[in-house]
């Protein structure tokens, strides 16, 4: 992920750390109908958004880390 978006300016990094998880909940709650799966739908819906999240919040700290060496 690193190497693929190395030269990401920092509003697609916003952007993939604060509305793209809340998509990503919307998406597969509401569209994909997961509500209808009661409890289970709504933790999928989460921790599939979430995961996506910690990808690009460890993304953000490894570009950090790069910055300071």
């Amino acid at each position: 992920m690193y190497e693929k978006y190395r030269d990401s300016k920092l509003g697609e990094l916003r952007y993939n750390l604060t509305r793209k998880p809340l998509k990503m909940f919307f998406k597969s709650y509401f569209k994909k109908k997961g509500y209808k799966d009661g409890v289970i739908g709504l933790v999928f819906a989460i921790l599939f958004s979430w995961s996506y999240f910690l990808r690009w919040a460890k993304y953000w700290e490894i570009c950090e880390q790069g910055r300071g060496k």
